[in-house]
C-alpha cells in the first residue's frame, strides 16, 4: 500500500505538467501513529503560465475510512477488502440507480461512481477475484466466477461492456435494465462472502477464541 500512493502521486503530477485531466490520488499510506493519510496536490508553481513546473505543494489528508489490516490474517484481510467494495457496489451503484427513472445527469453520476470505486479498489491492489477464490469450496468458487464474469461483460476497465456502452450513449432504459440484473447476483455474492468471513473470524491461529 505504501508504494501505491507514491506511484499514483507521480502520475498525477505528470498529468498536471502536461495539462491533462487527472483524478485525485486514491491510495493511502499508514503512518507510525497508526493513522492513514492520502496525498493531495495543493498547489503547482510554474516558471510562467504554461511553462515547466518549478515546484509543487502536497498536503496529506487523514483518511478515516481506511482500515489497518497489518494484524489481520492475510486471507481474512483480503476477503474483508473485497466485502467492503461489494457493499459499496451494492449501495453506491445498485440501490442508488435502480427502481426509479434515470436522467442523463444520473448516467454521468453513475459513470463517476463506478470509476471512483474501480480506482479505489485498484489503489488497494484489488485487481481481480483470484485472491479470494481459494477461500471457498468448488461450488461457491464457480458461483463467484459466474457473477464476476457477468459483471465484466457488462462493465470492464476497457469501457467496452454492455453497461459501459449504454452509459456512453445515455441509453437510460438500457442502463436501468442492466443494473437490475445484478441485484440478485450482488446479494448472492454478499451472502457467500459474508458467511465465509464469519467463519474465518471465528477461527484464530490458536484454535479459536476463548469464551
Amino acid at each position: 500500500m505504501n508504494d501505491l500512493w507514491q506511484e499514483e502521486l507521480f502520475h498525477v503530477i505528470k498529468k498536471i505538467s502536461e495539462g491533462r485531466k487527472f483524478k485525485p490520488v486514491q491510495a493511502v499510506f499508514l503512518a507510525k501513529d497508526s493513522k492513514f493519510f492520502r496525498p493531495v496536490i495543493h498547489a503547482v508553481d510554474r516558471c510562467r503560465l504554461d511553462g515547466a513546473i518549478v515546484s509543487y505543494q502536497i498536503t496529506f489528508s487523514e483518511e478515516i475510512g481506511a482500515v489497518d489490516i497489518s494484524s489481520m490474517p492475510k486471507d481474512l484481510s483480503v476477503l474483508a477488502s473485497y466485502l467492503r467494495f461489494a457493499f459499496r457496489f451494492r449501495w453506491e451503484i445498485l440501490e442508488k440507480y435502480t427502481g426509479r427513472k434515470l436522467s442523463e445527469a444520473d448516467a454521468e453520476r453513475l459513470y463517476n461512481s463506478i470509476e471512483r470505486i474501480r480506482t479505489d479498489a485498484n489503489s488497494r491492489g484489488l485487481v481481480g477475484i483470484d485472491a479470494i477464490l481459494p477461500l471457498f469450496d468448488p461450488e461457491q468458487t464457480q458461483r463467484i466466477k459466474n457473477i464476476h464474469r457477468s459483471w465484466c461483460q457488462a462493465c470492464n476497465p476497457e469501457r467496452k461492456g454492455e453497461l459501459d456502452i449504454a452509459i456512453k450513449n445515455k441509453e437510460l432504459d438500457k442502463i436501468a435494465e442492466i443494473l437490475m440484473r445484478f441485484i440478485a447476483p450482488s446479494q448472492e455474492f454478499l451472502e457467500i462472502a459474508a458467511n465465509r468471513f464469519s467463519t474465518l473470524v471465528s477461527i484464530s491461529p490458536y484454535g479459536g477464541f476463548v469464551n
